[in-house]
């Protein structure tokens, strides 16, 4: 059975965001609404479950932009200070389900979370029932095993972020696969056959190469290779002007935007 779900792209800049503090380039000040991006997140919704896909440092405004108060659970690609530098606000979601909050991630992921943010996972409830910290608890992903939230299923797939592993989403016909520079040859093979990409493309020029993410170049070939009938670039930096790229890549590719939002259909796998 297939079910109706929107993801809605909550941010997709890189982890310094645009504009840029203290920079005068004309993405950081010239005014396009569309080059104002917060940190790489997105929140997939059907009817009856919310799910996050990190929780960055802007997740307290991307709440209040976006207009959701709560949500069920909370997905981690990996554990860098942009996905999850935000975690603290999950005490607000704590506050509006009453409960605890399960946070999924891989092994590595959970392990560097915990690391970090070793005072949420304590019960901090008095006997009124209020919550003065966030509490959570640690949920493990398996590479390339199916994970169920709700109504809303989710695929893990591997890819390599420098030397780190990281995890991106199939959700029916849509894929989303932020911060990697590799993604081997059987992750590939899972994202065959997508209506709707977006993927990681930090930088236009090939002149500004990053060890950890992809550019365009590289980029586009993981496009041709996967052929999706639409593929949106998030995690992108200051270099990457939204009319200039919007542009200047294929038809069916596009640089995403915060507030994008895409139909989707969640089936099992």
């Amino acid at each position: 059975m297939s079910i109706p779900a929107t993801v809605t792209v909550l941010g997709c800049g890189n982890s310094m965001g645009t504009p840029v503090i203290g920079c005068s380039c004309a993405v950081c000040t010239g005014g396009n609404p569309k080059n104002m991006r917060m940190r790489a997140s997105i929140l997939i919704e059907s009817a009856t479950t919310k799910v996050l896909i990190d929780c960055g440092p802007d997740v307290r405004y991307q709440a209040l932009k976006f207009g959701f108060t709560t949500v069920d659970a909370v997905v981690l690609t990996h554990a860098h200070a942009d996905h999850i530098g935000g975690a603290d606000e999950i005490r607000n979601f704590n506050i509006a389900n009453n409960d605890w909050m399960v946070v999924y991630g891989d092994i590595e992921t959970l392990r560097e979370f915990a690391h970090r943010c070793d005072y949420m996972f304590h019960n901090s409830r008095n006997v009124d029932g209020n919550w003065f910290k966030p509490c959570v608890i640690a949920s493990r992903i398996e590479h390339n095993k199916a994970l169920t939230i709700g109504d809303i299923t989710l695929l893990p797939i591997h890819a390599k972020h420098g030397r780190m592993d990281v995890l991106g989403f199939r959700i029916g016909d849509f894929a989303y696969m932020t911060d990697c520079h590799l993604i081997p040859e059987a992750s590939l093979a899972l994202m065959q056959g997508l209506d709707t990409l977006i993927i990681d493309c930090v930088n236009w020029e090939i002149t500004h190469p990053s060890p950890t993410h992809s550019d365009w170049v590289n980029t586009a070939k993981w496009i041709e290779q996967l052929a999706p009938k639409t593929a949106f670039l998030t995690h992108m930096s200051h270099h990457m002007d939204y009319a200039d790229t919007e542009a200047r890549t294929p038809a069916h590719v596009h640089p995403a935007h915060d507030g994008l939002r895409i139909d989707v259909l969640s089936r099992s796998f």
